[in-house]
């Protein structure tokens, strides 16, 4: 149950028919992952906290979402847990740049994102449809960019929150794109052939 506090500090979220009372029970309730060494994954967090997620996870070894940006996310809302240690089971992860298949928590949804020199790449896959393998096979097969940090912060932050909230759902991964003219175009995530998890 929100109490009144909540109520006042999330009232233009709850307004909103996809999020209203419940949904934002459903982020007070959740924890998401963020693994990154941009400051996209700094303001990725940042809005996490902001939209009131219950508790974000922060790899400690990550140098850009440092213990000093954990408690500036922390101060901006009381209702935020931060822990800044190694990952554990999250109900959505999301990684920024490059993919280390041995540092991903376990999670239902995966979110992904990188700057590249044709603008912006982001996936999201559903739940039980995340492959780590395929996504660090088109991570590497991109080259990093210098676009806006906190676009990319900010629409990977917005997938999250549509993964936690159920706005929008599917079951395939999509493969988003944005250029630099911010136009946007999604496509399907472009598997391996043999891939029996997300392909």
């Amino acid at each position: 149950m929100l109490t009144d506090s909540q109520i006042e500090r999330y009232s233009r979220q709850i307004v909103l028919p996809e999020v209203g009372g419940r949904g934002q029970e459903r982020l007070l309730a959740a924890s998401v992952a963020i693994r990154g060494e941009s400051s996209a994954a700094v303001f990725c967090a940042a809005h996490l906290a902001a939209a009131g997620v219950g508790e974000l996870q922060i790899d400690g070894t990550d140098a850009d979402l440092s213990l000093a940006n954990a408690l500036a996310l922390s101060a901006r809302n009381g209702d935020c847990r931060i822990r800044v240690a190694p990952f554990e089971r999250a109900d959505v992860t999301i990684l920024v740049g490059e993919v280390d298949s041995t540092r991903v928590a376990a999670s239902r949804i995966l979110v992904w994102g990188r700057e590249t020199t044709e603008g912006i790449l982001a996936v999201h896959f559903p739940a039980d449809r995340a492959c780590v393998a395929c996504l660090a096979a088109l991570a590497c097969s991109t080259k990093a960019g210098e676009v806006s940090a906190q676009l990319l912060g900010a629409l990977l932050a917005t997938l999250g929150l549509r993964a936690l909230l159920g706005i929008g759902a599917n079951d395939r991964a999509n493969l988003l794109r944005v250029a630099p003219d911010a136009f946007f175009t999604a496509s399907p995530f472009p598997s391996r052939p043999e891939c029996p998890v997300c392909g």
